[in-house]
């Protein structure tokens, strides 16, 4: 019972004013149970019938009434660690992991949401889908805006040996780029650390002719705003 008044206050106040809230509807659940409906809101007169005498139903769980609101403000003090955010890779919703996950989450009380997005949508020049928690954009940027002026580590740099090697599988992006690949996506032989190689040679082409030895990895990450989350279930951008 009080899971599921948290899920109706949560979004609304701080975990202490949970706490005195669920205290004080205890309170008046116990000195009026069988009117219920006349001591609490309708959608909790709803939820919890005054007829359900169901243990987690009951208004206490302990004999002393002190004791059980200690216990509401020592539960509402472990809710900031009672939130998971899962992130996995696109296949992951129809593995049988993924409904093992569910059905424990289901099992120890947990609500969820299922999302599939692409970072493109978080306005993230990057297009593998990855399940997680949407935000509407409708421009993607530049991946110029998501590099550092100052970049300038050699380390970074691209070795030729390796750029002639594997240059008809790199994928290679400039500032005005507004796409980028994952290792796992575009490379039919693996190099530590891949992922799209940077140049800021608008006009590089690459291929087995024209190498140019200066595609630098990119590292940085851009400044996220806050993002405003919509409820959208089953989203597959590929």
């Amino acid at each position: 019972m009080f899971n599921a008044l948290v899920s109706v206050w949560a979004e609304k106040y701080t975990y202490d004013e949970i706490a005195e809230k669920t205290i004080l509807f205890y309170r008046r659940y116990a000195i009026n149970r069988h009117k219920a409906t006349v001591s609490t809101p309708a959608y909790h007169a709803e939820a919890y019938s005054c007829d359900d005498h169901r243990n987690d139903h009951r208004p206490f769980l302990y004999p002393d009434f002190q004791y059980q609101f200690q216990q509401i403000r020592e539960r509402a003090k472990q809710l900031a660690k009672m939130h998971i955010f899962l992130e996995n890779v696109v296949g992951f919703e129809t593995s049988p992991m993924h409904t093992d996950t569910l059905k424990t989450l289901e099992r120890k009380g947990y609500a969820f949401e299922h999302y599939i997005l692409s970072p493109v949508q978080l306005g993230i020049p990057n297009k593998r889908p990855r399940t997680t928690h949407p935000k509407c954009c409708d421009d993607v940027a530049q991946i110029g805006q998501f590099i550092s002026p100052e970049l300038d580590d050699p380390s970074l740099t691209l070795r030729d040996e390796d750029l002639k090697r594997f240059a008809a599988s790199l994928d290679v992006v400039t500032e005005e780029s507004r796409k980028s690949a994952c290792f796992t996506k575009s490379y039919g032989t693996y190099m530590t650390g891949c992922g799209s190689y940077f140049t800021r040679d608008a006009d590089m082409q690459l291929g087995a002719q024209f190498i140019i030895p200066q595609a630098q990895l990119v590292l940085t990450w851009p400044w996220f705003e806050e993002f405003e989350f919509i409820p959208q279930l089953e989203r597959s951008l590929r």
